[in-house]
């Protein structure tokens, strides 16, 4: 039997099985490149290592609305994480064996990530604090201002590549029941 023949038979023996683990595979590397992306960012560093400083208009006014900033993040600090919506409206999208991240796009007043909205006293009245943006506003205007994060460098590209090799690898040992 030629070894174009052993594949084949392989491939028709095996093939839901690959199937099924090559999904699965795809599944945890979109769900370990997702975890890493908001990690990184909430570290504070971008696809290029250290985010973009803030400007020092925008330190001086999330410093007046500091007690309404996320809890991961200071007035200084650069991490996309001023409110915690951004990133908590990060998903990801699998289409056959290649998968996205995205951000969902929905107005960022519509309850994203679980956050209430912040009530505020202006005057003698309670008002909400509403932002007219939508996720993917921000997202723009974030990567506009020099803070890319929905992307992979290099090492990180290699470090996804050896983590779906070895969910790869076991899958296999899975299907055939032996060390791969």
């Amino acid at each position: 039997m030629t070894p174009e023949e052993k594949i084949r038979k392989f491939k028709e023996k095996y093939k839901a099985e690959i199937k099924k683990g090559l999904n699965e595979a795809t599944k945890k590397a979109a769900e370990k490149t997702l975890q890493d992306v908001v990690k990184r960012t909430k570290a504070g560093l971008g696809t290029n290592g250290q985010l973009k400083a803030l400007e020092a208009s925008t330190i001086a006014f999330r410093r007046r609305w500091a007690a309404f900033l996320a809890e991961d993040t200071s007035p200084a600090k650069s991490n996309l994480t001023a409110t915690g919506q951004l990133l908590e409206a990060l998903y990801y999208r699998v289409v056959g064996n290649r998968f996205f991240v995205k951000v969902n796009s929905k107005n960022r007043d519509e309850g994203l990530g679980g956050e209430e909205l912040v009530s505020v006293k202006v005057t003698k009245k309670k008002s909400e604090m509403k932002s007219r943006l939508t996720n993917e506003d921000v997202r723009k205007f974030v990567e506009d201002a020099g803070r890319e994060f929905l992307a992979l460098n290099d090492q990180e590209k290699a470090e996804l590549e050896k983590f779906t090799a070895s969910v790869l690898k076991e899958s296999l040992k899975s299907i055939l029941g032996r060390e791969v």
